[in-house]
């Protein structure tokens, strides 16, 4: 995001109350799952569930391991 677009979402995110800027974060932290197991789905298309969920908890390790510029 540009600086502009950085500064408007922050103070639109203000004028929401804690509450729903938490269910926001949720949100998106649920939408970053999805997105994450799409993308290990089409890397492995016959993967089990077993190995979906030890992959993706190896990708969200690896994210916290590197930072959100980390190469995952």
């Amino acid at each position: 995001m540009n600086n502009a677009v950085e500064k408007r979402y922050a103070e639109r995110l203000k004028e929401l109350g804690p509450e729903k800027r938490l269910l926001i974060g949720l949100e998106l932290g649920d939408l970053v799952l999805e997105i994450a197991k799409c993308g290990i789905k089409d890397k492995y298309p016959d993967i089990d569930d077993r190995d979906l969920k030890k992959k993706l908890s190896e990708r969200i390790h690896l994210g916290f391991k590197h930072g959100p510029k980390g190469n995952i």
